[in-house]
């Protein structure tokens, strides 16, 4: 599948069993393209070592397109989904409607679910970028707020101990030189630092999305969790986070890690099993937070 191909059309993932009514439901739209994994239409790249994880970088390249990490290592940083779980229930509480991503972006939700963003920002009609707190005087709770930014530190761990070198000095060297906001902690964090590398994260629950690229700076992370579940390493797949363009599809239990990178089209597809509540959450650094959201800016 091309890139002019995934830009024209609406390519999307459907996780989902051999009596998935996903497929049915959308294949009604002829605009949009369906790629199931249960048909073989992508392979799926996974292993059931656990102590092991999975890289892939195309030939030719140093930088990784994706990296999961061994399913020993993410439930040692995330054992459980509880308390992040709950913090996104928070969370879509207090929004009154799912955020749009644009046609470029579109997000699909079952069950009327809803799909937020949170994290510093940049402003809409004004230069500069946001803190993003200002959610909190929404009924948005302090600690829910504050469990989703020990999150995206989880990652950021994660992000340190086995991202490339040279993409670690390349975010680290861009700190340095452009002071840009990041996730910060709730005022009643008194002791909590802001995050170093990302700015935001997007979340839902049983979303999946179009095949699409963002105007990210560095490499993504995605997780994905289940309520009330304590993790093990023998867990059952929930859902794929795919790359349609390279036919690749990335298996994802509950509480597994996954960075990749955001110039490379990619989606998330569908639950696997439709009894299933998949929480998803996505750590980014948008390239305008980098830039300051100020076409003046001379730094960079």
């Amino acid at each position: 599948m091309t890139s002019e191909y995934i830009t024209n059309n609406v390519v999307i993932c459907d996780g989902g069993n051999l009596t998935s009514t996903v497929s049915d439901k959308l294949r009604k739209d002829r605009n949009i393209h369906v790629l199931k994994i249960s048909n073989s239409d992508l392979w799926v790249a996974d292993t059931k070592n656990h102590s092991i994880g999975l890289r892939l970088i195309m030939p030719g390249q140093s930088s990784p397109v994706f990296i999961r990490l061994p399913r020993k290592m993410s439930l040692r940083i995330m054992s459980n989904g509880k308390r992040v779980c709950a913090a996104m229930r928070s969370c879509a509480q207090t929004q009154p409607h799912s955020l749009s991503r644009g046609k470029g972006n579109h997000v699909f939700t079952d069950d009327n679910n809803k799909y937020y963003c949170v994290g510093a920002q940049p402003g809409r009609a004004e230069r500069g970028v946001l803190s993003g707190l200002y959610k909190l005087k929404h009924g948005f709770m302090d600690h829910h707020w504050d469990c989703i930014h020990n999150t995206v530190k989880r990652a950021e761990h994660a992000f340190d101990m086995f991202m490339d070198t040279d993409i670690i000095r390349h975010i680290v060297n861009a700190k340095r030189r452009v002071q840009f906001r990041t996730m910060e902690a709730s005022p009643s964090s008194v002791h909590a630092t802001s995050a170093r590398y990302y700015n935001g994260v997007g979340f839902g629950v049983n979303v999946f999305l179009r095949c699409h690229t963002d105007k990210d700076f560095t490499m993504s992370i995605v997780q994905v969790h289940l309520d009330n579940v304590m993790y093990h390493n023998e867990d059952r797949i929930v859902c794929y986070f795919t790359f349609p363009r390279l036919g690749i599809a990335v298996a994802l239990r509950p509480g597994d890690i996954l960075m990749f990178n955001p110039q490379e089209p990619h989606c998330i597809s569908s639950r696997c099993n439709e009894e299933d509540e998949i929480y998803c959450i996505s750590c980014y650094l948008k390239t305008q937070v980098v830039g300051l959201n100020d076409n003046s800016n001379t730094v960079i």
